[in-house]
């Protein structure tokens, strides 16, 4: 063990940044009941948190594209990456959080 944070840690840092933000917003999962979401709005943001907790699984969203995605699993701890905000493959157990400022 180390007194490094393990990879569920960033999952709550994840929530937090929401948390902060301050209005909880509308979200939900049509078909697929692996997946699951929670968004929020506040202080000039807006982001949403999307984890899949079952098999690799494609997700289609709503979102406008302007998002910044930050990747959490075994081998991203909250790193921004490179995807599509509209459209991107979400692995089992990986967790993305967008955000974006609420102008874009």
């Amino acid at each position: 063990m180390t007194y490094e944070p393990l990879c569920a840690y960033y999952g709550f840092k994840a929530f937090g940044e929401l948390y902060a933000m301050g209005t909880q917003a509308e979200a939900s999962v049509s078909e697929n009941s692996s997946v699951y979401v929670t968004a929020a709005t506040g202080n000039g943001k807006k982001g949403a948190l999307i984890t899949n907790i079952g098999d690799d699984t494609r997700i289609k969203t709503n979102l406008n594209g302007s998002e910044t995605a930050y990747l959490i699993d075994d081998d991203h701890f909250m790193k921004e990456v490179q995807l599509d905000p509209k459209e991107f493959e979400l692995k089992k157990n990986q967790v993305v959080l967008m955000v974006s400022e609420n102008n874009a």
